[in-house]
């Protein structure tokens, strides 16, 4: 039997750093008066490199292609808490995808595929309507 989605979630939060990357995000998009296109948002591009420079530098960038694919995972999914929020918060993830690349994309190997899977916390992010 496999781990339940709140298991994945509270491993998530306590052994994985990058993943508050899922949750600045998210915050991010729910600010008040932030735009709901957030590709000029100095504001937010601020605070996400605030977070993303400590993630990388302490993994030493193996940790490139798993926020890149984060970010896409978190452009593809809804707003869980508020769905009408679902444009702002792609709109941020976009932005976190475009600093990464932008910032920390050194090497051909920071924008290989991911290998694993990307769990986004539940309570944040659902599933996209088809």
């Amino acid at each position: 039997q496999g781990a339940t989605t709140a298991d994945r979630d509270r491993v998530a939060r306590t052994h994985l750093p990058d993943y508050a990357l899922f949750y600045a995000v998210h915050l991010l998009a729910k600010r008040p008066g932030a735009p709901a296109d957030a590709t000029h948002d100095k504001d937010a591009a601020r605070a996400l490199l605030l977070l993303l420079e400590p993630l990388v530098q302490s993994s030493g960038a193996d940790n490139v292609a798993f926020l890149l694919a984060a970010c896409t995972e978190m452009s593809g999914h809804a707003d869980a808490t508020s769905p009408p929020d679902t444009v702002a918060l792609r709109s941020v993830a976009s932005l976190a995808a475009d600093l990464v690349k932008q910032h920390f994309v050194k090497t051909v190997d920071n924008v290989r595929p991911f290998p694993g899977l990307v769990y986004l916390p539940t309570a944040l992010f659902a599933a996209a309507d088809p």
